[in-house]
């Protein structure tokens, strides 16, 4: 009697059970494993990470990770809740309806002497912030935005213009949002962390004169009355789509992809990926594009801003912050703007190199130092712009004395 054999040979897997010994049903059954593994770890990080409850709080970094590739619809609407009471702290930020309050100065304070109106993001408030701790005789003014690329910035002034007593002006341009200008909210060209607020669109016509664009979205109660209906919503949408070089629908609808986190990873890769892609078209690692729409935009906005405040009888001054890894890029394409016209500036390549890292905190702020010596150099600025300034204040030294192209005079 012949004995059992424990391996079974290939034919005779055949026979007994072709089918289970096929690769392609091999390939199934692992795929199978695989999609069930996935599905199971998808469930167990939306359950273990959800969205935090209190919009007020900041979330936990690990919640925020897993967030972050939400739709911007989907982001949005939760920022801005069904209605103001339901809101988060964020969306009424930035919105031009929302002028600076009663509470913000419209003339110098009793004890000073001069008024600043400072317009722009968290960077130009805080370099004002750092300037009225050296200059006790100075009162600040600041309309801004969450990351307000220039023409928000200078939509800002003309909103703002007439409404108070300012000496002096100051626009604020931020060296990473010169991109943004191709865009008309807060919305898509900030895919992580989008800001519902609107701005106008401007671009050189024929005639080489600035041609403004206003969104038809000028409030947060008609963005919400937007997202909420459908043919208001397929308006917005049609005019982002025209509009908005940062818009792509795959980034902004809310669907059902939402609920996955593990596509909202996927989704946030490709946001990076078409973010580069839009703003290559203005910023390459050589520097701006010259001729790019962008570019192009703020220099005769820059231009106007100088032109428009002096005719007010005001000192204007452009404070150009350059970002992490930006050199002197936003200065070389401002600088014969700035000189033809004599508008005096600050420029921070020279005070607070953008290429060392020290000047910089973890958010891409700068340091409270940089900020010292930026104030001082526009202290510096300031004295030798207005006639007594530098007697009547109490204002500290600069350490950068040189009259490089930093300091504009």
């Amino acid at each position: 009697m012949s004995q059992l054999n424990s391996s079974t040979s290939s034919s005779d897997c055949a026979l007994v059970n072709a089918k289970s010994c096929s690769p392609i049903h091999d390939v199934v059954v692992i795929g199978v494993w695989m999609l069930a593994t996935l599905a199971a770890l998808d469930v167990a990080i939306n359950v273990l990470f959800p969205p935090p409850d209190d919009l007020n709080v900041a979330p936990s970094r690990i919640r925020a990770y897993f967030e972050y590739g939400r739709s911007v619809e989907g982001k949005v609407a939760r920022l801005i809740g069904a209605s103001d009471l339901t809101a988060g702290p964020l969306a009424s930020a930035g919105w031009r309806s929302r002028p600076p309050g009663p509470e913000v100065p419209t003339g110098p304070r009793p004890g000073s002497n001069l008024l600043l109106a400072n317009y722009g993001m968290s960077f130009s408030a805080q370099v004002g912030e750092a300037l009225a701790k050296i200059d006790r005789k100075l009162t600040l003014r600041y309309w801004g935005g969450p990351a307000a690329p220039p023409n928000c910035a200078y939509a800002y002034y003309l909103a703002d213009r007439g409404r108070h007593d300012a000496d002096v002006v100051m626009l604020g341009v931020l060296s990473n949002r010169v991109a943004a200008m191709e865009s008309t909210s807060g919305m898509n060209n900030s895919f992580e962390g989008p800001a519902p607020y609107t701005f106008p669109k401007y671009e050189l016509d024929g005639s080489g004169n600035l041609r403004v664009i206003e969104p038809t979205i000028r409030t947060l109660a008609e963005l919400r009355a937007a997202l909420a209906e459908p043919g208001r919503r397929k308006a917005l949408i049609a005019e982002m789509r025209e509009h908005d070089a940062y818009y792509a629908r795959y980034l902004f609808d809310r669907n059902i992809l939402d609920s996955s986190a593990l596509l909202r990873m996927i989704r946030r890769a490709l946001a990076h990926r078409h973010d580069r892609a839009v703003e290559s078209r203005t910023y390459t690692d050589a520097g701006y594009v010259a001729y790019s729409v962008a570019v192009r935009s703020l220099r005769h906005m820059v231009k106007a801003f100088g032109a428009s405040v002096r005719r007010d009888g005001k000192l204007p001054v452009v404070l150009l912050l350059h970002t992490r890894g930006y050199s002197d890029h936003l200065y070389t394409i401002l600088a014969d703007v700035l000189a033809t016209d004599d508008i005096p500036y600050v420029s921070t390549h020279t005070i607070c190199p953008a290429n060392d890292s020290t000047n910089y905190i973890a958010d891409g702020h700068f340091t409270p130092e940089a900020n010292g010596r930026i104030a001082r150099a526009l202290a510096d600025v300031l004295a030798e712009r207005l006639p007594g300034r530098g007697k009547h204040s109490d204002t500290e030294p600069s350490t950068n004395r040189g009259p490089g192209p930093g300091l504009g005079r």
